[in-house]
């Protein structure tokens, strides 16, 4: 469902723009042809409610649209996230390993650096 909406969904949402400008295109040559104000009024609200009503379904549909791309996208990354948690799940809960014999040179000394100031070295 969701691909299909996204495919199609900005395709109807230009359809709906295209259809905004003909009708706002048609009611300004009807209101231009008509000398009369009074006349001028049913062709102004129903050309305008027409382009109101076509832009905002073509806003929506471009929007929904965009939307589930972006729901399948994420659907995508979760699943992707949850596969690699499972093939490192095995690496992760495993304990540390330990070498036979522990390296004496990553053992802290216990005196302190010669080097150091008097004053450092009781702290």
């Amino acid at each position: 469902m969701h691909d299909r909406w996204w495919r199609w969904g900005p395709a109807a949402a230009v359809v709906c723009f295209a259809a905004a400008a003909v009708s706002a295109l048609v009611g300004y040559l009807r209101l231009s042809l008509e000398p009369s104000v009074a006349r001028q009024i049913p062709y102004l609200a129903s050309a305008g409610m027409a382009v109101i009503v076509l832009s905002a379904a073509g806003t929506a549909l471009l929007v929904a649209s965009r939307a589930a791309a972006r729901t399948a996208e994420l659907g995508e990354l979760a699943e992707a996230v949850e596969h690699l948690a499972a093939a490192l799940a095995a690496t992760v809960e495993r304990p540390a390993r330990r070498s036979a014999a522990p390296n004496p040179a990553a053992a802290a000394p216990d005196d302190p650096d010669p080097g150091e100031p008097s004053d450092q070295r009781n702290s």
